[in-house]
């Protein structure tokens, strides 16, 4: 049976002409009733009437007068940032991120907290709210004076549900409805989402990808991911596995490595990991040293430490991790042909010198000119996309209070 399309009725009316209200604010205040009704194309007692229910939920706020060069001066309206906050989460196999942001996404609170996700829910949970709590008092944040929480996770996000259809990092949080959990916990809407995605938008919006509508932002840290912005807009694919390029085969060997896919095998923390464990320590010492003395366990922070002391076994491993990160890299721009690429994770913010090593393979390979760029968030990526989403959540809810 054929839908029934929605009316534009009175009630209708009045939200979509409040948001654009808000919404010309935003990016073009401070401007008078006049104008706003001239930019919007509404009549002057239209606007007058929005305005009047926008002041008094705080929405927006008189500032004084402006210039006019005849008659009366125009009282000038601007958006009022402060009209309510958004809480964004980054929660990680090892650690949470939270802060509190105003409705400009200016941050007022930052709390870095152990996650405890390993322990499984009965400890990860609470551990999260208490988080999440914490960043709220910091911030000075009122009764009711919060609107919306974007969560971001690792994982596989069911788009349909909310819920995360797999979620190897984070132990027992499988098909938890995670966001459900804590909407009924804060009482506001929860947007979910997956941290690369997160990052991906938080870099679109406030870092290296600022002003650019195709992009793909490209997490190598303890694992390997993409998250994947077309025309601005996250591109989740149809079961939200899009991005996934750790699964990224380049012959038969990805049939062995299916587990965590081929590409996080051999370009990611856990493959180096597990390239040092395979090489017979202790090896040949650098260049100008006669011999090691004792050496602890390598990890990939003291691999990537001996290959910048030009250690042969170690500078073998760094050079097939950027090969073969260079070859995905010419793989997504052949499929995707983004605008820009930005690499981040704690594998390259902690080796920022790895990015050029990639670039000049890169080059080698692709005939299109694609620029490749450092984060310039590091592990506040995923913390500013996941508030971008929560801000998304309340303008997208905006009519239904000034209805």
């Amino acid at each position: 049976m054929r839908e029934k399309r929605r009316g534009a009725t009175p009630t209708l009316l009045r939200e979509l002409n409040g948001q654009a209200i808000v919404d010309t604010l935003r990016k073009k205040g401070p401007l008078s009733r006049a104008m706003l009704a001239k930019t919007l194309g509404l009549s002057r007692p239209t606007v007058s009437n929005l305005v009047d229910r926008l002041i008094a939920d705080r929405w927006i706020e008189e500032i004084g007068e402006g210039h006019s060069p005849v008659g009366r001066k125009p009282i000038l309206l601007k958006f009022n940032q402060r009209a309510g906050f958004v809480l964004g989460v980054d929660l990680g196999g090892t650690k949470v991120l939270c802060g509190v942001a105003d409705l400009e996404g200016n941050l007022l609170s930052r709390v870095k907290q152990p996650s405890r996700a390993a322990e499984g829910t009965e400890v990860a949970l609470p551990a999260l709210k208490e988080a999440m709590r914490k960043a709220l008092s910091e911030a000075g944040v009122p009764p009711g004076a919060l609107l919306a929480i974007g969560l971001c996770c690792p994982g596989v996000l069911n788009p349909e549900t909310g819920t995360f259809a797999l979620a190897p990092n984070l132990s027992g949080f499988d098909r938890l409805p995670l966001g459900s959990l804590l909407e009924q916990e804060f009482g506001v809407p929860v947007r979910v989402a997956n941290d690369v995605n997160a990052a991906a938008v938080g870099e679109s919006w406030r870092g290296a990808a600022r002003h650019r509508r195709h992009v793909v932002f490209v997490s190598v840290g303890t694992g390997l991911g993409a998250g994947v912005l077309i025309n601005g807009e996250v591109f989740e694919g149809a079961a939200g596995a899009a991005g996934e390029i750790g699964y990224m085969a380049f012959d038969r060997r990805g049939r062995e490595t299916r587990e965590h896919g081929f590409l996080e095998t051999v370009a990611s923390g856990y493959g180096l990991a597990r390239a040092a464990a395979a090489v017979a320590w202790p090896p040949q010492p650098p260049r100008g040293f006669a011999e090691w003395p004792p050496q602890p366990p390598v990890t990939p922070e003291r691999l990537m430490e001996l290959a910048k002391l030009g250690q042969p076994d170690a500078l073998g491993i760094v050079d097939q991790l950027t090969e073969y990160l260079a070859l995905g890299l010419n793989n997504i721009v052949s499929i995707l042909n983004p605008e820009v690429i930005v690499l981040g994770g704690s594998v390259i913010c902690r080796n920022p010198w790895l990015k050029e090593a990639i670039a000049e393979k890169f080059r080698q390979l692709t005939p299109v000119e694609t620029p490749i760029e450092l984060s310039q968030l590091g592990e506040n990526a995923a913390l500013h996309g996941a508030t971008k989403q929560a801000i998304d959540q309340v303008f997208a809810s905006l009519g239904r209070a000034t209805s």
